[in-house]
Protein backbone atom coordinates (compact mmCIF):
# COMPACT_ATOMS: atom_id res chain seq x y z
CA UNK A 1 0.00 0.00 0.00
CA UNK A 2 2.97 2.70 0.51
CA UNK A 3 3.93 1.69 -2.91
CA UNK A 4 7.10 -0.16 -2.19
CA UNK A 5 6.43 -3.75 -3.74
CA UNK A 6 9.90 -5.10 -3.87
CA UNK A 7 10.13 -4.46 -0.64
CA UNK A 8 6.70 -6.13 0.12
CA UNK A 9 7.59 -9.02 -2.05
CA UNK A 10 10.95 -9.27 -0.18
CA UNK A 11 9.24 -9.77 3.14
CA UNK A 12 6.35 -12.15 2.00
CA UNK A 13 8.92 -14.61 0.44
CA UNK A 14 11.19 -14.82 3.76
CA UNK A 15 7.36 -15.35 5.84
CA UNK A 16 6.90 -18.13 2.91
CA UNK A 17 10.51 -19.70 3.78
CA UNK A 18 9.49 -19.59 7.27
CA UNK A 19 5.83 -21.53 7.19
CA UNK A 20 7.82 -23.98 4.67
CA UNK A 21 10.75 -24.92 7.10
CA UNK A 22 8.05 -25.00 9.76
CA UNK A 23 5.55 -27.15 7.88
CA UNK A 24 2.98 -24.95 8.10
CA UNK A 25 0.53 -25.63 5.25
CA UNK A 26 -2.00 -22.91 5.75
CA UNK A 27 0.42 -20.12 6.16
CA UNK A 28 2.41 -21.26 2.99
CA UNK A 29 -0.67 -21.67 1.23
CA UNK A 30 -1.73 -17.91 2.55
CA UNK A 31 1.71 -16.89 1.18
CA UNK A 32 0.71 -18.36 -1.78
CA UNK A 33 -2.56 -16.89 -2.24
CA UNK A 34 -0.69 -13.12 -1.42
CA UNK A 35 1.98 -13.56 -4.30
CA UNK A 36 -1.18 -14.61 -6.28
CA UNK A 37 -2.47 -11.18 -5.34
CA UNK A 38 0.84 -9.19 -6.09
CA UNK A 39 0.90 -11.54 -9.74
CA UNK A 40 -2.33 -9.87 -9.99
CA UNK A 41 -1.93 -6.47 -9.24
CA UNK A 42 1.43 -6.50 -11.62
CA UNK A 43 -0.35 -7.74 -14.75
CA UNK A 44 1.44 -11.20 -14.90
CA UNK A 45 -1.33 -13.52 -15.23
CA UNK A 46 0.61 -16.71 -15.72
CA UNK A 47 2.56 -16.16 -12.32
CA UNK A 48 -0.66 -14.85 -10.37
CA UNK A 49 -2.29 -18.66 -12.10
CA UNK A 50 0.59 -20.72 -10.81
CA UNK A 51 0.81 -19.03 -7.46
CA UNK A 52 -3.62 -19.70 -7.49
CA UNK A 53 -2.87 -23.67 -8.44
CA UNK A 54 0.07 -23.94 -6.16
CA UNK A 55 -2.32 -22.82 -3.58
CA UNK A 56 -5.27 -25.64 -4.14
CA UNK A 57 -2.31 -28.32 -4.51
CA UNK A 58 -1.28 -27.13 -0.88
CA UNK A 59 -4.32 -27.46 0.37
CA UNK A 60 -5.77 -30.61 -1.57
CA UNK A 61 -7.71 -32.39 0.87
CA UNK A 62 -7.38 -30.24 4.10
CA UNK A 63 -10.13 -28.65 5.62
CA UNK A 64 -9.44 -24.89 4.33
CA UNK A 65 -12.40 -24.72 3.49
CA UNK A 66 -12.84 -20.71 2.87
CA UNK A 67 -9.70 -21.23 1.09
CA UNK A 68 -10.42 -23.33 -0.92
CA UNK A 69 -13.51 -21.46 -2.27
CA UNK A 70 -12.12 -18.12 -2.68
CA UNK A 71 -8.65 -19.28 -4.56
CA UNK A 72 -10.50 -21.16 -6.61
CA UNK A 73 -12.68 -17.88 -7.33
CA UNK A 74 -9.74 -16.04 -7.91
CA UNK A 75 -8.53 -18.81 -10.48
CA UNK A 76 -11.66 -18.42 -12.42
CA UNK A 77 -11.47 -14.61 -12.68
CA UNK A 78 -8.00 -14.87 -13.68
CA UNK A 79 -8.59 -17.95 -16.57
CA UNK A 80 -11.56 -15.77 -17.58
CA UNK A 81 -8.80 -13.04 -18.39
CA UNK A 82 -7.36 -15.86 -20.95
CA UNK A 83 -10.83 -16.58 -21.95
CA UNK A 84 -10.20 -20.17 -20.70
CA UNK A 85 -14.26 -20.15 -19.98
CA UNK A 86 -14.51 -24.14 -19.42
CA UNK A 87 -12.11 -24.12 -16.92
CA UNK A 88 -13.57 -21.06 -14.88
CA UNK A 89 -17.58 -22.04 -14.74
CA UNK A 90 -15.12 -26.07 -13.64
CA UNK A 91 -13.63 -24.24 -10.87
CA UNK A 92 -16.82 -21.66 -9.53
CA UNK A 93 -18.88 -25.02 -10.03
CA UNK A 94 -16.52 -26.06 -7.41
CA UNK A 95 -16.77 -23.30 -5.20
CA UNK A 96 -19.96 -23.22 -5.04
CA UNK A 97 -20.34 -26.72 -4.17
CA UNK A 98 -17.58 -26.25 -0.99
CA UNK A 99 -19.91 -23.20 -0.54
CA UNK A 100 -23.37 -25.30 0.00
CA UNK A 101 -21.82 -28.32 2.04
CA UNK A 102 -20.03 -26.04 4.37
CA UNK A 103 -22.86 -23.46 4.67
CA UNK A 104 -20.61 -20.63 3.43
CA UNK A 105 -22.51 -17.99 2.04
CA UNK A 106 -19.90 -15.41 1.93
CA UNK A 107 -18.93 -16.23 -1.49
CA UNK A 108 -22.37 -16.86 -3.45
CA UNK A 109 -22.68 -13.28 -4.76
CA UNK A 110 -19.27 -13.57 -6.10
CA UNK A 111 -19.77 -16.91 -7.86
CA UNK A 112 -22.62 -15.62 -9.37
CA UNK A 113 -20.98 -12.26 -10.74
CA UNK A 114 -17.84 -14.55 -11.94
CA UNK A 115 -20.80 -16.73 -14.03
CA UNK A 116 -22.57 -13.49 -15.21
CA UNK A 117 -19.22 -12.29 -16.61
CA UNK A 118 -18.39 -15.77 -18.16
CA UNK A 119 -22.26 -15.90 -19.57
CA UNK A 120 -21.48 -12.06 -21.08
CA UNK A 121 -18.38 -13.03 -22.86
CA UNK A 122 -19.81 -16.17 -24.30
CA UNK A 123 -22.77 -14.33 -25.59
CA UNK A 124 -21.09 -11.23 -26.87
CA UNK A 125 -18.43 -13.63 -28.80
CA UNK A 126 -21.45 -14.29 -31.14
CA UNK A 127 -22.78 -12.43 -33.98
CA UNK A 128 -24.68 -9.34 -32.92
CA UNK A 129 -28.26 -9.55 -33.53
CA UNK A 130 -28.70 -6.02 -33.88
CA UNK A 131 -26.89 -2.76 -35.60
CA UNK A 132 -25.57 0.12 -34.10
CA UNK A 133 -28.29 2.67 -35.13
CA UNK A 134 -30.85 0.59 -33.63
CA UNK A 135 -29.56 0.21 -30.25
CA UNK A 136 -29.07 4.25 -30.61
CA UNK A 137 -32.69 4.54 -31.88
CA UNK A 138 -33.54 2.46 -28.81
CA UNK A 139 -31.90 4.91 -26.64
CA UNK A 140 -33.15 7.69 -28.29
CA UNK A 141 -36.69 6.32 -27.78
CA UNK A 142 -36.02 6.05 -23.85
CA UNK A 143 -34.70 9.43 -23.43
CA UNK A 144 -37.44 10.91 -24.94
CA UNK A 145 -39.70 8.78 -22.40
CA UNK A 146 -38.89 10.21 -19.31
CA UNK A 147 -36.51 13.66 -20.13
CA UNK A 148 -36.10 14.44 -16.72
CA UNK A 149 -33.75 11.25 -16.10
CA UNK A 150 -31.27 10.71 -18.65
CA UNK A 151 -28.58 9.76 -16.23
CA UNK A 152 -31.04 6.66 -14.69
CA UNK A 153 -31.98 5.33 -17.85
CA UNK A 154 -28.45 5.53 -19.78
CA UNK A 155 -27.36 2.74 -17.00
CA UNK A 156 -30.38 0.79 -17.64
CA UNK A 157 -29.71 0.90 -21.30
CA UNK A 158 -26.36 -0.22 -21.09
CA UNK A 159 -27.19 -2.76 -18.58
CA UNK A 160 -29.59 -4.30 -21.18
CA UNK A 161 -27.76 -3.82 -24.34
CA UNK A 162 -24.36 -4.62 -23.06
CA UNK A 163 -24.18 -7.75 -24.76
CA UNK A 164 -25.10 -6.68 -28.01
CA UNK A 165 -22.57 -4.04 -27.59
CA UNK A 166 -19.91 -5.99 -27.02
CA UNK A 167 -21.11 -8.19 -29.76
CA UNK A 168 -20.99 -4.84 -32.20
CA UNK A 169 -17.52 -3.48 -30.75
CA UNK A 170 -15.61 -6.65 -31.51
CA UNK A 171 -17.94 -7.11 -35.16
CA UNK A 172 -15.23 -4.21 -36.61
CA UNK A 173 -12.62 -2.45 -36.46
CA UNK A 174 -14.19 0.64 -37.22
CA UNK A 175 -16.22 0.66 -33.76
CA UNK A 176 -15.35 1.93 -30.48
CA UNK A 177 -17.10 1.61 -27.35
CA UNK A 178 -16.32 4.21 -24.55
CA UNK A 179 -18.66 4.09 -21.21
CA UNK A 180 -17.62 6.90 -18.55
CA UNK A 181 -19.26 6.85 -15.19
CA UNK A 182 -19.14 8.52 -11.95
Amino acid sequence: QLGTKAEAASWLRRAGEIFERAGDIFGLANFHGSMADMHRGGGSLDDTIASCRKVLELIEGRSFHQLAAGTRINLAATLCFRRDFAEAQALLTEAEAICERHRMKDFITTIARNRSKIETELNAGQAASHTLPQLLCSLHQLLRYRRECPTAYLAFWYSAWKTQLMALVRSGPRISLMIVTN
